[in-house]
């Protein structure tokens, strides 16, 4: 699905049938996506989604009807529900489908919310808050407490113990949502402590999200020198041409504007939680297909060049 989804996505975007074939092998072969359609891994199904919906909003945007706005808006949906910070995208897509078209970016927003609606309310009536899980402010706490790095992700233990574990412990023998609070409540205090440290570690962090060389923190049987170093020599290469290919690829810049909308969004969430460079996962395919635009468009001008 999601390799269909991609040429669709490249096309829509204004890319060469070449290109777009292009960077449909290169989303069939590449690593990441290789190891990751094997795993019950949510940035899977969030991938899938975050593609379905873009190609809805891109169909909208280059004059589609209501079926796009109704794969838009389900994409959206079901995105946010698998990781919940698609959600900032949510309110930002309408505005990047501009006044012209308020109609269907008011659709999309629609069904957008009554698809995650029932999640947040089910939690309501649990834990008498609306929230998208429980897990949000644990994430906020990993990526600030006087242990994070740029790189640390969620490897930090909860310490020290008299003072975080202990607490958080007894809190979430309460209720999840009590346990939440106290490392929501510690993390801001740290944030309010250390504003210097603080800004340069989000820093790092966003950085981090875009590093040329994977750093695999999970083990398993599948890490092992040989997929490091396929990982590597791919995963660097995709992001520098796919920066190259925003510049030079020949793109609609005004159409290509939701995906920068992605990178800052999702950039902005590594920086201020935890960063891993596998977040980067969804983002991967976008840069794919500037890669392959900017390659494509090398190789028209050098053919026209020695037609003349």
């Amino acid at each position: 699905m999601a390799i269909w989804l991609a040429f669709r996505v490249a096309r829509e975007l204004g890319a060469s049938e070449r290109a777009a074939l292009w960077t449909a092998t290169v989303v069939a072969v590449y690593p990441v996506y290789v190891f990751a359609a094997g795993t019950l891994f949510p940035m899977t199904l969030f991938t899938v989604a975050l593609l379905a919906a873009t190609l809805g909003l891109l169909r909208i945007y280059n004059g589609a009807g209501w079926p796009a706005v109704m794969l838009a808006g389900a994409g959206l949906g079901v995105g946010t529900l698998t990781i919940p910070y698609l959600g900032l995208s949510v309110l930002l897509a309408p505005l990047w489908l501009g006044r012209r078209r308020w109609r269907q970016a008011l659709g999309v927003g629609l069904l957008a919310c009554v698809i995650i609606a029932p999640w947040p309310l089910r939690n309501w009536a649990v834990f008498g808050e609306p929230v998208m899980g429980t897990q949000q402010w644990l994430c906020f706490w990993y990526g600030n407490n006087p242990k994070a790095t740029g790189s640390s992700g969620s490897v930090i233990r909860l310490e020290p113990r008299a003072t975080v574990w202990v607490p958080y412990r007894d809190s979430f023998r309460t209720n999840e949502l009590a346990g939440e609070h106290f490392l929501r409540d510690n993390a801001l205090h740290y944030v309010r402590e250390h504003p210097g440290r603080t800004a340069w570690l989000w820093l790092c962090k966003a950085a981090n999200l875009f590093r040329l060389w994977p750093e695999t923190q999970t083990h398993n049987i599948y890490t092992m020198w040989f997929t490091k170093l396929v990982g590597a020599l791919s995963f660097g290469p995709v992001l520098l041409l796919g920066l190259l290919g925003w510049w030079r690829g020949g793109l609609d810049r005004r159409r290509a504007a939701i995906i920068a909308v992605y990178f800052a969004t999702f950039t902005l969430v590594a920086a201020v939680t935890l960063s891993k460079d596998r977040y980067r996962m969804p983002l991967d395919i976008y840069l794919m297909i500037f890669a392959t635009a900017v390659v494509d468009r090398w190789l028209s001008a050098r053919r026209r060049e020695s037609l003349t």
